[in-house]
């Protein structure tokens, strides 16, 4: 997606003070009706832009030497003026309103419940736990080995709230989650459980946004699809400070390298910065 560069005195998302992040995923419901061939043309969406209806999970935000995860509270309102949605994978089955609250308050609570244990455990041990690994010379799958080894022996060191790189650490850890800043900003004061486009409010052919939002212009407000913390306003975005020549104060650090080590026992995810080429920490997926 192209991004726009816009006058920086209005990069507000960008040169903020507020470090607040703001989670959410998408489900496997969809909207009927939803012209997705005309949107994809519209608005020149990458081919994997995701149309599924999303929900809003809750934000982190920074208190002295804590991080908070407030989560989204839930209630009867929030299943108000949806239009029809229906299961991506089984569009003809008829879903009743409690099928569909049932389904939404499951996938909402399996998700609260990680995200409220991994904030948790961040702060019992004041940070980020990072796995080092300095043999550059090892395979994939001996690095994958050696990285399990290393998380049975609690063998790690740790990235506090003092350091420069515990947000980016934070940020890209929950990159599944995030979704815009600005967006998430309008969701928490609407009171949104779910995406903009899932409410009737929003035809197939007018989207618009409501929100004072001067950074992004494109559906992905809308769906919360394809967020890239070195696109959107997540923090402080390295992207953007190259694009301003460095008149950013701040820049998130640099994301190198992913790895996925699926075994027998276990599958998970781990990436590694730029900044910090020997330490891998450990990223999440959402649940289904």
């Amino acid at each position: 997606m192209k991004i726009l560069k816009i006058p920086l005195k209005d990069y507000i998302s960008n040169i903020r003070e507020d470090k607040t992040i703001y989670l959410g995923l998408q489900s496997d419901m969809s909207i009927k009706g939803l012209d997705e061939e005309y949107l994809r043309k519209e608005y020149n969406l990458k081919k994997n832009f995701r149309f599924e209806t999303s929900i809003y999970l809750g934000k982190i935000i920074f208190k002295e030497k804590n991080i908070i995860f407030e989560a989204f509270d839930v209630d009867e309102n929030c299943f108000e003026g949806l239009k029809e949605l229906y299961f991506k994978n089984n569009p003809d089955k008829i879903i009743d309103n409690l099928e569909l609250k049932k389904y939404f308050l499951k996938l909402y609570q399996n998700n609260i419940n990680f995200l409220t244990s991994y904030i948790n455990e961040i702060n019992q041990t004041y940070g980020i736990k990072l796995y080092y690994v300095e043999n550059k010379n090892l395979t994939k799958n001996e690095l994958i080995l050696t990285l399990d080894e290393m998380v049975q022996k609690n063998d790690y060191e740790i990235i506090d709230f003092n350091d420069d790189l515990f947000y980016s650490y934070l940020v890209w850890s929950l990159r599944k989650f995030i979704i815009a800043y600005d967006i998430g900003l309008y969701q928490d004061e609407k009171h949104l459980f779910f995406n903009l486009a899932s409410y009737r409010t929003y035809d197939n052919h007018s989207f618009y946004i409501e929100a004072n939002n001067k950074l992004n212009f494109n559906l992905i407000e809308l769906f919360f699809s394809n967020i890239s913390p070195l696109e959107y306003a997540i923090a402080y975005l390295q992207k953007e400070e190259m694009i301003y020549n460095g008149a950013l104060e701040h820049s998130l650090g640099t994301l190198q390298k992913t790895l996925n080590t699926t075994t027998h026992f276990h599958n998970k995810f781990y990436f590694k910065l730029k900044e910090r080429p020997f330490e891998y920490a450990e990223y999440f997926n959402t649940i289904k």
